[in-house]
């Protein structure tokens, strides 16, 4: 996670650094993913948008969100202890997608190309089936988010509400995000 975001924050200084006009964009990002190993998230959204048209541009950039997940204690089979199970999954990948300005909106549909990192807390059993502590498991999976936002601009600022689905390998879900949008 801390290298995801050293990687991110460094991506964005670079980025920032370059800015001209109104194309490039940083947004910082919440939400919640109806899946418990999801719940509530935060992130941070950097991107360009090339302008094909008045009212349409591609949209190409970089998002990493954190999501908590869930946390539960578990009494161990002597009852005078507990263990503390967290499943979470936290994703750093890559965004592209159209941009189509309308009167007071924007529509923003996209994939999300992303690395997902899996981290869950397994319990572990005795032969008479009492829980006797857990077992971090860590994995790192690929995939794809279809999403689309809506966002209502105020001069420089854009705030939204986006919808994705998680294409997640045994944890696909639906999420919901809303983000605060800076143009530069």
């Amino acid at each position: 996670m801390k290298k995801t975001l050293i990687t991110l924050f460094a991506l964005g200084s670079v980025f920032l650094s370059t800015a001209h006009g109104q194309n490039r964009v940083f947004s910082m990002v919440t939400g919640h993913g109806f899946e418990d190993i999801y719940n509530f998230g935060f992130g941070m959204r950097i991107g360009k948008n090339l302008d094909l048209a008045r009212s349409f541009a591609l949209y190409g950039g970089a998002i990493g969100v954190y999501h908590q997940g869930k946390t539960q204690n578990r009494d161990t089979a002597d009852e005078n202890t507990v263990v503390e199970t967290t499943d979470n999954i936290s994703f750093a990948g890559g965004e592209v997608g159209l941009k189509l300005r309308l009167q007071m909106l924007t529509i923003n549909p996209s994939v999300l190309l992303a690395w997902a990192r899996i981290n869950q807390d397994i319990p572990l059993y005795d032969k008479v089936q009492n829980l006797v502590g857990k077992r971090d498991e860590n994995s790192t999976e690929f995939f794809a988010g279809p999403g689309l936002q809506i966002g209502v601009p105020f001069g420089n600022m854009t705030i939204s509400g986006e919808i994705r689905r998680h294409l997640v390998k045994k944890h696909e879900t639906w999420a919901l995000y809303s983000a605060l949008t800076f143009r530069f």
